[in-house]
């Protein structure tokens, strides 16, 4: 299976540049709102299309999504943009395509997505980004199901690894059922941190993993890619 993540410089160098990751600083939302928000939406969503649509043409089936599609939606209800019922439209354009090419679609969250911290604030915000990358999923129609990922490190072991396990399990518990449907776990990429053995033996049972080939190296457990790629497959 061929896939890349996010950025399509191919098209991202065509004039206009099709994009799918338009956002804004915070200024210029205090200033235009959710209008504003909701036209970025529908652009992101329509250079979706076209990605996804160069996707298919060069045989490429495995996309991880920007996860700027709906710029500052911690910040509203997708249902209150005023173009809501054109981006619903436009997503299911979007849904389509991946379903009638059995296509698989990812998100990844940005490194601030922390379901483990200490910190309550982080926590809510990373609920928050789930609950919303579930939405989106929903917008294009496509299945509750891991098929269709929201991949997210834990990101630290904050000194004491099984507290972080349990701490991560009880805030996983506050998700709808929609977005812990999507969730996955993946590797860390920095030494010391969650390998995949561990989060195999910590999470298995209950969350899929997924084994990142290159942020193996950083923590391997004694095990080799296969071996620790068999245990996320098992």
């Amino acid at each position: 299976m061929i896939g890349y993540a996010g950025m399509n410089n191919t098209l991202r160098e065509r004039e206009p540049p099709v994009r799918a990751n338009k956002t804004m600083q915070k200024k210029t939302w205090e200033e235009r709102g959710l209008q504003y928000a909701g036209e970025l939406a529908v652009q992101n969503f329509k250079g979706l299309i076209q990605i996804l649509r160069w996707n298919v043409e060069h045989d490429i089936i495995f996309y991880r999504t920007p996860s700027k599609l709906v710029p500052w939606h911690s910040q509203f209800d997708i249902t209150d943009l005023p173009q809501y019922g054109e981006l619903q439209t436009v997503a299911e354009q979007c849904g389509d395509i991946v379903r009638q090419n059995n296509m698989r679609l990812t998100f990844h969250p940005s490194h601030w997505c922390k379901l483990a911290s200490k910190s309550n604030d982080t926590v809510e915000r990373s609920l928050t980004t789930i609950e919303n990358h579930a939405v989106w999923f929903d917008l294009m129609g496509l299945d509750h199901s891991q098929y269709y990922s929201v991949n997210v490190h834990i990101g630290g072991h904050y000194g004491d690894k099984k507290k972080t396990a349990e701490r991560l399990l009880d805030n996983i518990s506050e998700l709808s059922t929609n977005a812990k449907s999507h969730l996955v776990l993946e590797n860390d990429d920095k030494d010391g941190l969650w390998s995949a053995l561990e989060l195999v033996q910590y999470f298995g049972d209950e969350i899929p993993i997924t084994f990142d080939y290159h942020h193996h190296k950083f923590t391997t457990d004694g095990l080799t890619y296969k071996e620790a790629f068999e245990k996320c497959a098992d």
